[in-house]
């Protein structure tokens, strides 16, 4: 595995990078360095993802530190955020799966 990150965006539409889970690649500049990648699998990430973890994204209106983690986990909570795993074969994203929200769009 190269990275895997959540990106805000709901199915069939593409997102920015808003948390990065792990990388092996050079990490992002301005959040702390994201933990290594598991070289193979099956593999579990874990870990807590914090307010200094998220990527302002204000071409998505996804703000940085405690504000932009509150509006993610509502992304999350609406199916509008999605998890993206790079592997060496396919560099551009080789899986990529929706967060469980609870299915509620309405809020």
């Amino acid at each position: 595995m190269q990275q895997a990150h959540i990106h805000f965006g709901r199915p069939a539409i593409s997102g920015q990078i808003i948390l990065f889970l792990c990388t092996n690649l050079t990490p992002p500049t301005g959040v702390p360095t994201p933990q290594k990648c598991p070289l193979v699998g099956p593999a579990t990430i874990t870990g807590t993802l914090i307010a200094a973890n998220v990527i302002a994204r204000p071409t998505q209106g996804i703000d940085g530190g405690t504000a932009g983690l509150a509006q993610i986990i509502e992304a999350m909570r609406v199916d509008a955020a999605y998890v993206n795993v790079h592997t060496d074969n396919f560099t551009g994203g080789e899986i990529r799966g929706t967060l469980p929200g609870d299915g509620n769009d309405d809020r």
